[in-house]
């Protein structure tokens, strides 16, 4: 029972990340469009993006990063997202790392 206790000890998140989860989730998830939306740019051209496209690419990304994370608010998308970390997959996670 002692090394229960004492390993629950090791893998406790700090208040200040559990308190900002949810501003964390949103920053994470625009930072996954922005990168996911530029890699569906160069996949699409082949890696050589054509300057119009560069351009109607930067122009249409903030009316997404606008209306997704939105869309995900008024769903309730992002109230699920915690639930499934735990303790022990923060503690997996930086052993699973190259």
């Amino acid at each position: 029972m002692a090394t229960r206790e004492a390993k629950s000890k090791l893998v406790q998140l700090p208040q200040s990340l559990l308190r900002l989860r949810r501003p964390l989730i949103v920053a994470v998830h625009a930072a996954l469009v922005v990168v996911s939306y530029w890699l569906a740019y160069q996949l699409r051209f082949d890696f050589d993006v054509p300057a119009a496209a560069v351009a109607a690419m930067w122009t249409t990304l903030p009316i997404l990063l606008a209306i997704r994370p939105l869309a995900f608010a008024v769903f309730g998308m992002y109230r699920g997202y915690w639930q499934h970390f735990g303790c022990t997959t923060w503690s997996i996670l930086p052993s699973r790392s190259p």
